[in-house]
Parts: C-alpha cells; sequence; structure tokens
C-alpha cells in the first residue's frame, strides 16, 4: 500500500492507531490520491479509485456504510451532499493522542520491568515456596551450568578436587563442557565462589589416564592442573577453597541469586567414592536432583559452619604445604617412569 500522507508506517500499524478497519484505511487513501490530484472527492470517484489502486469493487451502500465510522471519527469530512475531504488535523490529533498512550504504557513497562527483581525476589524469599526436579545424568551439569550464568554466590561441597582448575580438553571429555565456561566466566566477573575439597590429584590423573592412556603423560597433565590451581587462588579474592581431610555426605552444589536459592543433589556419589571413576558413568556425569528453597539452603548452609571449623585454607600455610606435598608426589611418578 502506498505511504499516506508520506508516514514511514504499515497500513496495519495505521489502522491501530487510527482505530478504523483495512478497508476504511483503503477508503482514506483513495480520497488523499483524489486530493493530490485535485479530482472532485464523490462516491463515484472515491469507488472508481478504490477499484484502481486495490483492485476492490464496493457497492454505493456499502461504501457510504464503511465511510459512516470515519465521519463520526471527523477523519472525514462531509463538505456537501456528495462531496468529502480528509481532516489532516484530526488525524494528527488522533495520532498525538496515541503517541501520549504509547509513551504513557513504554513508561509503565520501565517501571515494571525496573521493579520485576523486586517482585521476584519476594516470592523467591518466600520459605513456603519448595520445589525439587529431577535431572538425568546426561543434563546434571549443563543445568548446573545454566543456572551458574545467573548465580551470585556458588558453593561447590564434597569435591574430592576443585575442577575448576581442569583445562578445558579434560572437561569436554567429560560433557561439561559449557559447565567449564560458565564457572569460569563467573570467577572472571567476581562471583563468589567456595569450595570444600579433598584435594585428591588421584582424580585428575584417572581422569587423565582415562583420556590419554599413559601414565607419564596423565602425571604431567595432573601437575600442570595444581599449577594452575595454584595460578587461580593467588589471582582471583573471589574464590575460596577449603580442604578437608575427609569429605562428608554427598556433593552439593548451592547456587544463589536474588530470585531464587537452588541446591543440587547428586545421586551417584557411591561409586565416585569407591574410585570407580574410569569405569562407570559418573565419569560422563550422574543423575541427581535440585532444590529451589530459600529454607533448603538456609539449613545446608548452616550446617557448613562445622565444616568451616575443620577446613584448612589452601592459601594458608598449611593449604600451601598440602599443595607442594601433592606436587612433589607427582613429580616423583613423572621420574620413576
Amino acid at each position: 500500500m502506498e505511504k499516506f500522507l508520506d508516514f514511514r508506517v504499515s497500513d496495519v500499524q495505521l489502522t491501530n492507531w487510527l482505530g478504523i478497519s483495512q478497508q476504511q484505511l483503503q477508503i482514506m487513501f483513495s480520497i488523499y490520491s483524489l486530493q493530490t490530484e485535485d479530482v472532485e472527492c464523490i462516491p463515484s470517484n472515491i469507488s472508481e479509485r478504490l477499484f484502481q489502486k486495490f483492485n476492490i469493487k464496493i457497492r454505493r451502500q456499502n461504501l457510504f456504510t464503511q465511510m459512516k465510522p470515519l465521519i463520526e471519527k471527523g477523519i472525514l469530512l462531509r463538505l456537501t451532499r456528495k462531496q468529502y475531504s480528509l481532516d489532516v488535523n484530526t488525524i494528527k490529533s488522533i495520532l498525538s493522542s496515541k503517541t501520549q498512550q504509547l509513551s504513557s504504557d513504554l513508561k509503565n513497562i520501565k517501571n515494571f520491568e525496573n521493579d520485576f527483581s523486586n517482585i521476584m525476589s519476594k516470592i523467591a524469599s518466600n520459605k513456603s515456596t519448595t520445589s525439587a526436579t529431577y535431572v538425568d545424568s546426561n543434563d546434571y551439569f549443563s543445568t548446573i551450568a545454566k543456572f551458574i550464568k545467573s548465580s551470585e554466590k556458588i558453593i561447590i561441597h564434597s569435591t574430592h578436587f576443585p575442577n575448576i582448575a581442569y583445562p578445558l580438553k579434560l572437561s569436554e571429555s567429560l560433557g561439561r563442557k559449557v559447565y567449564h565456561t560458565n564457572l569460569m566466566e563467573a570467577l572472571e566477573t567476581g562471583i563468589e565462589i567456595t569450595y570444600f575439597t579433598g584435594f585428591d590429584v588421584k582424580i585428575p590423573y584417572t581422569r587423565f589416564m582415562s583420556l590419554y592412556k599413559n601414565s607419564r603423560k596423565s602425571s604431567k597433565e595432573t601437575l600442570k592442573i595444581i599449577n594452575n590451581f595454584e595460578e587461580i587462588i593467588e589471582s582471583y579474592d573471589n574464590i575460596s577453597v577449603k580442604y578437608l581431610e575427609k569429605l562428608v555426605g554427598a556433593p552439593l552444589f548451592i547456587l544463589e541469586s536474588k530470585l531464587q536459592k537452588l541446591v543440587f543433589l547428586s545421586l551417584r556419589w557411591n561409586q565416585i567414592i569407591q574410585g570407580n571413576v574410569s569405569t562407570n558413568k559418573a565419569t560422563k556425569g550422574y543423575p541427581g536432583v535440585y532444590i529451589s528453597s530459600q529454607k533448603v539452603v538456609e539449613d545446608v548452609k548452616t550446617s557448613f559452619s562445622e565444616f568451616f571449623n575443620e577446613s584448612i585454607d589452601m592459601r594458608s600455610k598449611e593449604g600451601k604445604e598440602i599443595i607442594e606435598n601433592s606436587k612433589l608426589t607427582l613429580q616423583t611418578q613423572i621420574d620413576a617412569r
């Protein structure tokens, strides 16, 4: 359709703004076309122009039926018994009123957008709101990865080794590429991350053995991971790693944001405890559940207080000794092969 009065908008937008039908807009275009050519805007000419421009044949009575609402809105003026004209001032007035309405709507939308986080925070803080969702082994870490993107605080409990130090290739071989990437992004953007770990270097070593089938290479790669871990805790103040000589319970992930608090709990921890990481599906992942509940998160975090008392900060003197002893053990294995 031709642009009406050089408005660079669609006919659908114009019909919505003016509150008229598609055919009424076509009649307006036909009258406008006649007026620009200084042709009389009488019913016969309007009908003829409507056919020329839009291939629409309309009976005289139907034309009057369609024109009546235009007259009532003031868009169309009846100058004489048969002569009509568009009232551009009325059209501008209608559009101006619509502009004010749209501006008001836009302001309200922005206000709601600003308040939305607060609204959802109140819902999330409702301690009676609890849900549990099962996640199969294929989706466990990818689901955690998805929620990491919006988390403001992350706690990882009872992990044998802080896998944030793993190289991307190793994480990818475990089916955890997105998890690794999102966790590193969280670290780099200043998100608070806390690990409770046994710092057992046999775990990454076994992972590498599954990947390379070579003891010497696996030991060397594990040594690189320890060096990478040292670099991470020296470079980022927002990560805290606590060593526990004896890990208690299943591995947990706690992800907190303003909108929700989640606890992820794995369901195959016994297989990893038994050291079967190279022969069972836990290598690629394991099923679990995640619970959305502020109360559950608060209760779990309260139980962590005893672990803080028993743990060793990996930045402390004792922590550095643990790291050095692990490196010495690996270096001895490399030299012996």
